[in-house]
């Protein structure tokens, strides 16, 4: 069996199959499984699964590789990953038994070839390369013999504290902003069904992102979480609307805050999201 997904800004596409495709939307997991094991995990996206590929790449618009980002991670080591510890596809490889998968463009041409267990194409900005249409994508993977998506909707961008703290509201987030992620998830259920009617055989299942971020947000304390507006690291700015600061500490209980910086999920939101979206699918 297979496993793919693919991110835009949160947003995933997965799919379970007898065969794997690594072609190129914005953040795939593919993971081959046989009866009880998953051999390879391959994950293409941007900042929200970056392990390290724009530290690689001259002139990236956005790097990570300092702290305090990786504070928690492997005993405080900066990778370029986005947030204090593992992403959601580290803990994936871990349910797996997988070590994590090292990103492509650390890897010389002789170790791509003899990688198997996975490569991590995920970049922030999605700087690698360009992303061709989704639903190409898995009319393409469909072809290799995918069979079941597990997609993941848009977060409710609204409720992000950069744009908390960017936009003036008199509401607990952006009306405005989560109305749009909502109007692009409700688009996004329709052309799965589309899809679903076009692809005979195939079943198309959704993980609503969107309404994990909005449970958070409305009970953080139900889920662990003593802060979900703020970021929990001190911003280049000083106003919450840029990357970490190098260098200086972020707030002492990191697994309370739902967000690392301004912009991306901590790894205790990560964790929470890998348990409602893909633990058990695994």
């Amino acid at each position: 069996m297979a496993f793919i997904c693919v991110d835009v800004l949160s947003f995933f596409f997965l799919f379970l199959s007898s065969v794997y495709s690594c072609s190129q939307p914005s953040c795939i997991f593919a993971l081959n499984n046989s009866v009880s094991k998953i051999p390879a995990i391959y994950a293409f996206g941007d900042s929200y699964i970056d392990s390290g590929n724009n530290k690689f790449i001259d002139g990236a618009a956005a790097t990570f590789n300092y702290l305090p980002y990786g504070i928690d991670f492997q005993g405080g080591r900066p990778t370029g990953r986005t947030t204090n510890g593992r992403t959601v596809v580290d803990f994936i490889a871990e349910s797996a038994g997988l070590p994590f998968p090292p990103p492509v463009n650390s890897l010389s041409k002789d170790q791509l070839k003899s990688t198997l267990t996975g490569i991590n194409y995920g970049s922030s900005s999605s700087g690698i390369r360009r992303m061709p249409p989704h639903t190409a994508q898995i009319f393409k993977i469909h072809g290799l013999g995918a069979r079941k998506f597990v997609v993941n909707n848009v977060s409710p961008l609204g409720c992000h504290p950069v744009y908390l703290h960017r936009k003036p509201h008199s509401t607990s987030c952006l009306v405005d902003m989560n109305r749009r992620a909502v109007l692009f998830n409700d688009l996004l259920s329709d052309i799965l069904t589309v899809l679903e009617k076009s692809l005979k055989g195939t079943t198309f299942i959704l993980c609503d992102l969107y309404k994990l971020f909005e449970d958070v947000h409305a009970l953080p304390e139900i889920y662990g979480f003593r802060n979900v507006v703020d970021s929990c690291c001190i911003d280049v700015a000083g106003n919450q609307t840029r990357e970490c600061a190098p260098g200086r500490a972020p707030c002492a209980d990191r697994t309370t805050h739902a967000y690392f910086d301004p912009f991306h999920p901590s790894e205790s939101m990560h964790k929470l999201w890998f348990q409602l979206c893909f633990k058990d699918i695994i």
